[in-house]
């Protein structure tokens, strides 16, 4: 309950990042880095220092076809061993016509500290471009 109380003052956050993206004929790969620092006014709390990375390789298949393979990192606190959990997924993304695409997508989160660890997603969506 301190711990609740200390984190209601407030704190002084940073968030930064970059990406780079690279392309080969039909293949492009995305890579991208955010960290994280959050300093509590109340010195009773550490500071919260993390970060989280996330990989994308696609390729066109056919046209309007891209299979995807994705790889994503986070580790929320280095101090903390262990805490850090991973998510791989596949997805293939059909441009049926213009400014529509329609996504499927599979995931699976890997935690050794959540209970969400194990856990599949499977995700459909739908992109309208305007």
């Amino acid at each position: 309950s301190d711990l609740a109380t200390g984190t209601r003052q407030g704190l002084d956050e940073f968030r930064g990042g970059g990406f780079l993206t690279l392309n080969l004929g039909r293949f492009t790969w995305l890579g991208e880095l955010a960290a994280v620092h959050d300093r509590f006014y109340d010195s009773k709390i550490p500071a919260l220092t993390g970060y989280a990375s996330y990989q994308e390789l696609s390729v066109v298949t056919l046209k309007g076809l891209d299979l995807i393979a994705s790889f994503e990192f986070r580790d929320p606190d280095l101090e903390i061993l262990g805490d850090g959990s991973y998510r791989v997924g596949f997805a293939a993304e059909l441009f049926p016509l213009p400014y529509l695409e329609l996504r499927a997508m599979v995931r699976r989160l890997e935690s050794p500290t959540s209970p969400a660890g194990g856990e599949w997603d499977f995700v459909l969506f739908m992109h309208l471009f305007m």
